[in-house]
């Protein structure tokens, strides 16, 4: 993200600026930056093909809300190039600096529900999942619920079919 604010700040084509703003606005919806992911994407910003920022963007714009969403991407949008590439060169520096242990999943997971999810695609049950990590049952059912809307999952099987894809690719 740096290298494409970097290059596309050193020429002048507005498609690369609007390609390195866009690319960005999709990284701050799905790392948890509603507001940048707002001020960055722009009013009349085409949708993304890709499902899972399409739903990062989703979720950014309801959880700021919808007046919210509209007053930072009109400022986003009537910012300068340079102001708009400068907000991405910092997005990147925000991300470079999280510390090791923060989430930098594609879908924004938290280090807690990856665990559960981890736990889930072994098979095992709420219950037996709370028993392993010291939380309670219903916690575990929280993380659950929290890992759908962020991945897009409506069932159990398909939470637990993608923690067991996500281990298979990682090993």
């Amino acid at each position: 993200m740096r290298r494409g604010a970097i290059l596309a700040s050193s020429s002048d084509l507005a498609i690369a600026v609007d390609d390195v703003v866009r690319a960005g606005s999709w990284v701050a919806a799905l790392m948890g930056r509603p507001a940048d992911a707002a001020w960055l994407v722009g009013p009349a910003a085409p949708a993304p093909t890709i499902p899972a920022i399409r739903r990062g963007l989703a979720d950014a714009r309801r959880r700021l809300g919808e007046a919210g969403w509209l007053d930072a991407s009109r400022a986003g949008a009537s910012a300068t190039v340079s102001s708009r590439l400068a907000r991405v060169e910092g997005l990147a520096d925000w991300l470079e600096a999280a510390p090791p242990h923060a989430p930098r999943t594609a879908l924004g997971l938290t280090q807690r529900e990856i665990e559960v999810l981890t736990l889930l695609g072994d098979g095992l049950s709420d219950a037996e999942i709370g028993d392993r990590l010291f939380i309670t049952a219903k916690t575990v059912s929280v993380h659950l619920a929290n890992a759908r809307v962020k991945t897009g999952k409506r069932r159990r099987v398909e939470l637990a079919r993608m923690a067991r894809e996500a281990l298979s690719v990682a090993a």
